[in-house]
């Protein structure tokens, strides 16, 4: 099973370069997942780690701080976060609206329902200056 993190125009630009890789890939299954982008104005001093997973949750599988990757020039008393959401969780959101690109409310609700889990953790989140989800 394969998580794709490129977009399908992408996907086509690389495996047009390497043909006899196209016909290996082809049957094997893509799991979906939404990310979510969040900007806060300050950091987000409560969280102790750059990254985590979630084991309990039915819509977040991971959290990471986008912020403190290396060369990333970041505002001063700001930070950005990566949420990505489970397999499961895109899987049904996607049964639900079907294959067509999903449109901005169905984004929008989307980043809600992930933040709100977010928020869950109990590490005192507070709501975000920028806010926009992605389906991959």
């Amino acid at each position: 099973v394969m998580e794709c993190c490129c977009t399908h125009a992408e996907q086509s630009k690389y495996l047009s370069v390497f043909p006899h890789l196209s016909a290996m890939i082809q049957d094997i299954p893509v799991r979906p997942c939404f990310a979510l982008m969040l900007a806060f104005s300050e950091p987000l001093a409560m969280v102790p780690v750059q990254g985590f997973s979630f084991y309990n949750s039915d819509s977040l599988s991971w959290a990471f701080c986008d912020s403190s990757k290396p060369g990333r020039h970041v505002p001063p008393n700001s930070q950005s976060w990566v949420l990505r959401s489970t397999t499961e969780y895109a899987s049904k959101v996607i049964d639900s609206m079907g294959p067509r690109k999903p449109s901005a409310d169905a984004l929008a609700k989307v980043a809600e329902e992930l933040f709100r889990e977010f928020q869950a953790t109990g590490l005192n989140i507070p709501q975000p200056i920028f806010m926009k989800a992605h389906r991959w």
